[in-house]
């Protein structure tokens, strides 16, 4: 039938005490057993497991394989469990009705999808290729080892026992049909040939030695290893007896030592956890020991914040340090920040004249100007919350967030706004910030931190647009760690370039009050390229935020004020990194506008390097989380 192991095995196996013939004859048999199988019905339960699989479940590596297909695993790391713990493993197996292999099974399986975040994943798994079934399977000599994919999918609500009974469920039928080559089975799976259909294995051994029979011969078994290498980039090997020992086979080109140390770790920990209390469900198994948790957990602590201030709070602050000083610039003006108090202080009581107050959301339709930023501070020392309506937006979408915020009123320019409500009251922001003619008003209630702030709807790329509501705790914060992130001086020119109805124009302003330095507000429209480059050099700006979009299409040049350049909004990019970090700090900002804008902020970006996003700031942590919402071990990627 073209198979030529037994011919050569009548040549090396001379010893065999049936002589060649008996070898033969064994073969033979073995292979008659094969073929009673029913390949069909092998392949439709393959295919029944496999067919929607189109890609090997993600390792973690620390260096990426160029060709999977050309990897060995030689390097080893291993972790023997205790005589007690291995004790506990065997009482729980025997209690559950399960087998050693089907926990270590398991455990790897939960292993893999923590740290490739997928809940279905799958792995090879070697059989002997010995079925009970074949007559004289014990003394047939051969190497009959296949190795076969398992396939588990994990859900938190699932209880560790009856999951892993599943499994071993899985592992016995798919016995039936192990006599089927690896190619086979893949092709029955959704990848394509060149494509390997896992990329680890669970070797699980369990040699049986009968050591009375060999101390009657003289013989005395101290030990059992192996040296081998798999092309697998990870193979767990586990071997059961009475201390269960877990050895990781590894490609050192692929995974460092620490890597694989910490898998090991983690792998423990399952076994342990899943011994600890079978009843409990699959999200409630940590990977995490104490100390691991403690470091991560660190990790994502932004510290807590030395005083909690709402904006006004920090706006009167920096007008009682910086009187006299800058507060805002013009192409032909400049505003101290006594001047912009008086301002900010007309608007507040001619609003509380109208009525608003605490709880009423007060729409603002202007340009960039400032205009602009005495209405943003005057609405919130009224305690009420500023909604910032871009001119330059659609109507329809004008006329939305106006009707969709429930504003009592809007602040507007000179001219009456057709895209806005009929019913809307519409009020020219020069009739409020009028301090020639001010006869004094109403006193504001002053807003507390967790009153709203600000009110601003998201871009809609989903569907509606909707409105995030931001209250006043965490801004001052965030202001403070600006300042301390960004090395912002008292003569630091900050640029305001963001549209105002992005919550990247509040940051503006707030790096500019985190530290009393003057806010620069160009002429009303976009800024982009050249234009963008004219006003950084003419305007001397020291501070900056700029979408990676938009700061890619500034020509290269030099900015000799620009000590501080912000990225955020989008994802940055080495190259921008690269153009833009030399000479000067360059930070990414980080954060979703419902977090009060930014979350994090980086460390002063250098070239050659991913950009990251950085750490906390003050006020806030962060956690990353796994599907099942646990906190995730080092270096694997999960949900912030």
């Amino acid at each position: 039938d073209g198979w030529s192991l037994p011919l050569v095995l009548e040549d090396v196996l001379t010893t065999y005490r049936g002589g060649p013939a008996q070898v033969r004859a064994d073969f033979r048999s073995y292979l008659e057993v094969l073929g009673e199988q029913d390949d069909t019905e092998g392949l439709r339960y393959w295919r029944e497991l496999l067919a929607d699989v189109d890609a090997p479940t993600p390792l973690p590596y620390d260096h990426a394989p160029v060709d999977i297909r050309r990897v060995s695993s030689t390097g080893q790391s291993g972790h023997t469990l205790s005589s007690t713990d291995t004790d506990r493993v065997h009482t729980f197996v025997r209690e559950q009705g399960l087998t050693v292999n089907a926990l270590v099974q398991g455990a790897w399986a939960l292993l893999l999808a923590a740290h490739s975040g997928e809940d279905d994943v799958v792995f090879g798994a070697t059989t002997s290729g010995r079925p009970d079934d074949l007559p004289g399977v014990e003394s047939t000599i051969g190497l009959f080892i296949n190795t076969l994919p398992v396939r588990t999918t994990t859900a938190p609500g699932d209880l560790v026992v009856d999951w892993l009974r599943d499994l071993q469920n899985g592992l016995v039928e798919s016995r039936r049909y192990e006599h089927l080559p690896l190619n086979r089975v893949q092709s029955q799976s959704g990848l394509s040939g060149d494509t390997p259909l896992f990329d680890s294995i669970v070797v699980f051994e369990n040699y049986p030695v009968d050591e009375e029979s060999a101390r009657r011969h003289g013989v005395t078994v101290e030990s059992m290893t192996a040296r081998e290498a798999t092309n697998y980039a990870l193979t767990l090997i586990a071997y059961d007896g009475p201390a269960i020992d877990l050895r990781l086979r590894y490609d050192s080109a692929l995974f460092d030592v620490g890597t694989v140390e910490r898998l090991l770790k983690h792998l423990s920990h399952l076994v342990d956890g899943i011994v600890a209390a079978p009843d409990r469900r699959l999200a409630e198994l940590d990977l995490l020991d104490g100390r691991e948790r403690d470091r991560v957990e660190a990790w994502g602590d932004g510290g807590t914040p030395q005083r909690l201030r709402t904006i006004p709070d920090l706006f009167s602050a920096r007008v009682s340090q910086r009187r006299d000083a800058t507060a805002l610039v013009t192409t032909d003006r400049e505003w101290t920040w006594t001047q912009l108090d008086e301002r900010v202080s007309a608007i507040a009581r001619r609003l509380v004249d109208r009525g608003v107050g605490t709880g009423d959301v007060v729409g603002v339709h202007l340009q960039r100007g400032p205009e602009l930023v005495a209405a943003f501070l005057g609405i919130m020392r009224a305690g009420a919350t500023y909604l910032p309506i871009d001119p330059n937006y659609p109507r329809a979408r004008r006329h939305f967030i106006a009707r969709d915020s429930g504003a009592s009123l809007v602040l507007i320019g000179a001219d009456p706004v057709e895209s806005l409500p009929d019913d809307l009251e519409q009020v020219p922001v020069a009739d409020l910030w009028d301090v020639e003619n001010d006869a004094g008003g109403g006193d504001p209630v002053p807003p507390g931190l967790d009153d709203l702030a600000y009110l601003i709807y998201t871009s809609g790329s989903t569907g509606t647009p909707k409105g995030t509501m931001v209250t006043h705790r965490g801004a001052a914060e965030l202001a403070d760690s600006m300042t301390e992130r960004f090395a912002t001086k008292e003569d630091t020119r900050v640029l305001q370039l963001a549209s105002p109805s992005f919550d990247a124009s509040v940051m503006e302003v707030l790096m500019a009050l985190g530290a009393g330095a003057p806010l620069v507000l160009p002429e009303p429209g976009p800024l982009v390229g050249d234009d963008l480059a004219e006003v950084l050099l003419r305007e001397r700006i020291g501070l900056t935020i700029i979408p990676p979009s938009l700061l890619a299409s500034v020509p290269e040049g030099e900015f000799p004020d620009l000590r501080t350049l912000v990225v955020g909004a989008e994802a940055c990019t080495e190259e921008l990194v690269r153009r833009w970090s030399p000479g000067r700090r360059m930070v990414n900002a980080y954060g979703p506008t419902e977090i009060t804008i930014a979350a994090t902020l980086s460390d002063p970006l250098v070239p050659e390097r991913t950009p990251p996003i950085g750490r906390p700031v003050v006020g806030t942590r962060l956690r990353v989380l796994d599907g099942f919402l646990r906190s995730v071990p080092v270096g694997v990627v999960g949900e912030l």
